[in-house]
């Protein structure tokens, strides 16, 4: 009986150990993070910057900013390429509401929005529509007209767009010549899927597009595939989109995807966290400013769905949690979802 008592003793004990340990491992690195490097390159002054977009070859970049830790009261930032600068964007909300999006627009409160993915498309007239996924006041794609001008990029609220079931959304990608694309990572547990919003048809589901967790998006250039990103598997798909065949690609990375990006070469650049998720889970449940876990980037070749570099970056006390990397000259821009920064590297594709 002792024998039996003193077995079981020691089986709680090795549990104890094990689980403490692994708590300790998931959670100490987010409060004793690795001290930045001095010489490495920033863009300050921005907040939760999740998603960036360059505005077409003019010298301004666009990011989103998650405002609160809950997600609201955010906006854009606008980076100058040239200085570095970083400015808060003053969001013209005084118009009425485009027609094509007033039947959705009476819920939106403009101190509340915020803004994570992020899609841009040329009006071929200078001006840009850029559409943004909000979860300030409902859950919605909000759509700006932007507008170059000789100082910060000018942008104009135009409407809302709210998602079907009052699911939320992640990414977004812009249609031509109208309407977007945007996955839903929750819709379903965790399968997510790909919606398509049309003027002409409003809501419609995406064949082919039920992956776990469904986050980064994109639109080939000839508008024949979708790329679309399963975060939890660390997977981005290839489906065939439209009226164009064939079958589903995918390439496994080693780290868990986020967003997806094309480079100036027509290559993909993925971006996401390489850490346990539960370290993430955990870092949403506290007031820190930045998060710390490592960044990984992979460029793949997306006619063959093959990886040709991956680099990754480590987390500091500074920068965390890459979550879209975009090419800008000899260097690359990465975002975070909780950040005050935006991390500058080389150009590691040349």
């Amino acid at each position: 009986m002792k024998k039996t008592i003193k077995v079981i003793i020691f089986i709680f004990l090795a549990l104890f150990v094990i689980v403490a340990g692994y708590g300790a491992y998931i959670i100490l690195p987010l409060y004793f993070p690795q001290k930045h490097n001095p010489d490495t390159r920033y863009i300050t002054d921005v907040n939760d910057p999740e998603d960036l977009l360059r505005i077409g070859e003019s010298n301004w970049v666009i990011t989103s900013n998650l405002g609160t830790k809950d997600w609201e009261k955010g906006g854009f930032f606008a980076v100058d390429i040239n200085t570095h600068k970083a400015y808060p964007v003053e969001i013209d909300f005084s118009k009425k509401p485009d027609n094509l999006y007033k039947e959705d627009s009476d819920s939106f409160q403009p101190d509340l929005f915020c803004s994570h993915g992020i899609s841009l498309r040329s009006e071929g007239d200078g001006s840009y529509t850029l559409y943004a996924v909000n979860h300030g006041s409902h859950e919605s794609v909000e759509v700006f007209q932007v507008e170059l001008t000789d100082s910060v990029p000018k942008v104009t609220w135009q409407g809302s767009v709210n998602f079907p079931d009052g699911i939320g959304g992640n990414s977004v990608a812009a249609l031509t010549p109208d309407g977007f694309l945007a996955t839903q990572a929750t819709r379903s547990g965790l399968k997510g899927i790909v919606l398509k919003w049309t003027p002409q048809a409003g809501w419609e589901e995406v064949p082919d597009t039920v992956f776990n967790y469904d986050n980064g998006l994109l639109v080939s250039p000839d508008n024949q595939f979708l790329y679309v990103v399963s975060n939890i598997d660390g997977i981005v798909y290839k489906v065939p989109f439209q009226q164009s065949s064939g079958e589903i690609k995918k390439v496994k990375l080693n780290f868990k995807v986020d967003n997806i990006r094309f480079a100036p070469d027509g290559s993909i650049l993925a971006t996401g966290q390489d850490s346990p998720i539960l370290r993430q889970g955990y870092f949403l449940k506290t007031s820190l400013e930045v998060c710390p876990v490592n960044t990984g980037i992979a460029v793949i070749a997306p006619d063959t769905m093959t990886v040709k570099k991956t680099q990754y970056i480590k987390g500091t006390d500074a920068f965390g949690a890459g979550t879209s990397t975009i090419v800008v000259g000899n260097e690359m821009w990465i975002g975070s979802f909780r950040a005050n920064n935006l991390l500058i590297i080389d150009n590691f594709m040349d």
